[in-house]
């Protein structure tokens, strides 16, 4: 499989030989907060399916990914706290509390409704993912068969969401700026 179109991480390994079960592609914390912030967060709910999908390879657990990510808002919490004691038992230190990043994460998507360019303090709300990003990095970094590989570049789909987000967020500085002059 050609490594350079691989998604963010999580693919199962073919080999048993290797002992690995799980190959993660992992994001640094400002790759990962360019493409929250250039998405409006929509990558959020592409990063909780890729950390669903890993957990349900790592840990042979029984859950469709895909659900758990779009319906985030009920499955997030349960994802964050779930990196935070994985990573806990692999020496991660930085403690967070995993509630209050939920809610101000999903909260900060009201802010996209206000008028005018009040929308555009949503960004806030995006660094409240950066803790869990962080330790599931770790998490990934020190598991037990886990082959865990930093992206040096972005892949094609990111770069795709990229110039989609970049658009969005022209059309809407342009659509809060006519606001302002009505």
């Amino acid at each position: 499989m050609d490594n350079s179109i691989l998604d963010d991480f999580s693919e199962i390994s073919d080999s048993a030989d290797d002992g690995f079960i799980v190959d993660v592609r992992l994001l640094e914390t400002e790759k990962f907060l360019i493409l929250m912030i250039a998405s409006m967060g929509l990558y959020g709910f592409w990063w909780m399916y890729k950390v669903w999908q890993f957990f349900k390879k790592k840990d042979r657990l029984d859950i469709v990914p895909w659900a758990r990510a779009i319906f985030g808002f009920i499955y997030m919490y349960g994802m964050i706290e779930m990196i935070k004691q994985q990573a806990k038992r692999h020496k991660y230190y930085d403690n967070y509390m995993s509630l209050p990043l939920t809610v101000f994460y999903f909260g900060s998507w009201i802010l996209l409704l206000l008028p005018s360019l009040l929308s555009l303090f949503f960004i806030v709300g995006v660094m409240a993912m950066v803790k869990p990003h962080e330790a599931f990095n770790h998490l990934a970094e020190n598991s037990e068969r886990v082959r865990a590989i930093y992206q040096d570049k972005y892949h094609s789909r990111q770069v795709l969401m990229l110039i989609f987000g970049v658009i969005i967020w022209i059309a809407a500085i342009i659509w809060g700026y006519i606001t302002l002059l009505v």
